[in-house]
Formats: C-alpha cells, sequence, structure tokens
C-alpha cells in the first residue's frame, strides 16, 4: 500500500499527531499491518498531503495555520515538522479516502458521549440510518442488555459521523442504563462501555466494524 493511503487509513477516525503519524510505532499505536517505508518515506507522504491539501495541520485545536503562515513552519526538509501539532482530513482528504475506501454509511454505528439525565446515567449510540439502529438495538436487548429500561431514538440534525464528514441528518438512540449517576456501574459508565460492560461493548464492535470493512481488509 502507498504511503499516502497509509496515512489516510491513520486520520480517517481521528486526528493524530504529527508525532503519532511519524512514530516508528505507529503500526501498534494505529492497528495497522506492518508498513512499508521509514521515517523519511513517512514524512516526505506528510509534506506531499499538506502540499495538496489532503491534510492540514492544527497548531492549536480551533484554529488551523493560514497559508502565509504554515510555510514558515513547515518547510521541504521537514526539519521543523511541530511534533505535538494535530493532523487532520480535508474535505478533500476525506473525499480521497471514501473514492478509495468505499464506505457503507448506512452501516456506521458508534459510540457518543454518556449522559447524567435525572441522576442516572443514559448511554448513546449514533447512525446514519434509522433502521440499522434499531437493528442494533433489537441486538442488544436478544443479548440481554437494558431489556427494561428505558429507551428512544432520536432524530439528529447536521450529524458528524467523524470529524471531516457531515450528514444532513442521523439518528441518536437513548438508553437509561438505569445504574445512578453515583453508583459503581453508574460511574463506569460514564467511562465509556468498555469500562462499564465489556461483553456490551464487544457486541458494538462486531457493529460498528461493518461499514467500513472493506478498507480495513485492504491494509491486510
Amino acid at each position: 500500500m502507498d504511503q499516502i493511503s497509509i496515512l489516510l487509513s491513520k486520520l480517517y477516525r481521528l486526528r493524530a499527531t504529527v508525532g503519532q503519524i511519524l512514530s516508528d510505532d505507529a503500526s501498534m499505536i494505529f492497528n495497522l499491518p506492518g508498513e512499508a517505508g521509514d521515517r523519511s518515506a513517512r514524512e516526505a507522504a506528510l509534506l506531499r498531503a499538506v502540499k495538496s491539501e489532503i491534510v492540514r495541520l492544527r497548531l492549536k485545536r480551533d484554529r488551523p495555520p493560514n497559508k502565509v503562515e504554515f510555510p514558515r513552519r513547515v518547510r521541504i526538509d521537514s526539519s521543523s515538522l511541530p511534533e505535538n501539532a494535530e493532523v487532520e482530513l480535508t474535505a478533500k482528504g476525506g473525499a480521497l479516502w471514501e473514492k478509495k475506501a468505499r464506505p457503507a454509511w448506512d452501516f456506521f454505528v458508534d459510540e457518543a458521549e454518556p449522559r447524567v439525565v435525572r441522576d442516572e446515567v443514559w448511554i448513546f449510540f449514533e447512525a446514519k440510518s434509522r433502521p440499522w439502529l434499531t437493528c442494533v438495538d433489537q441486538t442488544f436487548k436478544r443479548f440481554g442488555f437494558f431489556g427494561k429500561t428505558e429507551n428512544k431514538i432520536i432524530a439528529l440534525r447536521g450529524w458528524h459521523p467523524v470529524y471531516w464528514k457531515r450528514f444532513s441528518s442521523g439518528y441518536s438512540l437513548a438508553i437509561n442504563t438505569g445504574h445512578h449517576v453515583q453508583s459503581e456501574l453508574g460511574e463506569r459508565f460514564l467511562q465509556g462501555l468498555s469500562a462499564a460492560d465489556e461483553r456490551l461493548s464487544t457486541t458494538l464492535s462486531v457493529f460498528s466494524g461493518i461499514w467500513d470493512a472493506r478498507w480495513v481488509a485492504s491494509l491486510r
């Protein structure tokens, strides 16, 4: 796989720092198969991606550098690449990844931030397709998760499944865990599914791995 595709594979879900992308341990950091090329090849690919506006660097999360500032900070020899700067896909980079990956957005589902409602912890799952989210909900119930607790599906406007992609709408499955915010399980659910219920987290991972499975398989 070429270095640009490897770079895209590191960024299509989450932003990463320059240091993480260029690290010799990048395969472990991003859970990727062993990649070809040394650090200089990774640096060259990152610089090419920046120059072609596939990715951009943020020195601060809320402000990407402008075109006048950027060349002074990242030179052609990569000697001044800021290790702590965040790297993210641009809209152009996202479109390139979609062309290569052909993701099945209708099967996207992911965990969202938990919330406290009336002193009880609610967990949330977001998806583009309401029928798919309903299928996820029914599977949870079939496996014995939250069968008797309150839940509902809510329509979302201007939904972002990943940081660089926006759809006009999406859906959120809200589930009341039934656990008080100050209980042991309530506190664990506030930390995320993996901390609260490994079996539930594993079940979600099966669903959440479908939308980009073709791309992930191409990396092996």
